[in-house]
């Protein structure tokens, strides 16, 4: 940017960041600084890098070998997609149209939640505690 003499550039506001119950600006002073009772945390405390994501035992796609497998994931994720299109499109009606859609969508899960079972080779008791961690 050229400036011209005697002219200064404007720096843009900062933006103060969202601080539940904050009244002073305790993210950017030390806690001890400040009189904030809030807790805060990072944003993702638990969250993984790629580094991390890569160490993860996803087993490689072999199309020569998995391709119906691959086939049907398509079919059933575009199902899926349709599906929620459709209820987007009913809206908060309650219809037997809406119901018809919801036990579709419920089924669909359940097959894509079994494929992936079935590529993973995820035993019955492994899905088990699969399936109540999601309760």
């Amino acid at each position: 940017m050229v400036l011209a003499a005697g002219s200064s550039a404007r720096q843009p506001k900062k933006k103060k960041a969202d601080k539940p119950n904050c009244e002073t600006d305790c993210t950017t002073q030390p806690a001890s600084s400040t009189n904030c009772s809030t807790t805060h945390q990072e944003p993702y405390p638990n969250s993984t890098t790629g580094d991390e994501v890569r160490q993860l035992p996803v087993p490689e796609i072999d199309l020569s070998k998995d391709k119906p497998e691959y086939k049907k994931m398509i079919v059933l994720v575009d199902r899926m997609l349709a599906l929620n299109e459709e209820l987007g499109e009913i809206g908060d009606k309650r219809t037997d149209k809406r119901q018809q859609v919801e036990e579709a969508t419920k089924k669909t899960d359940t097959d894509i939640d079994q494929l992936i079972y079935d590529l993973y080779a995820i035993a019955q008791e492994e899905k088990e505690v699969i399936e109540a961690s999601l309760r």
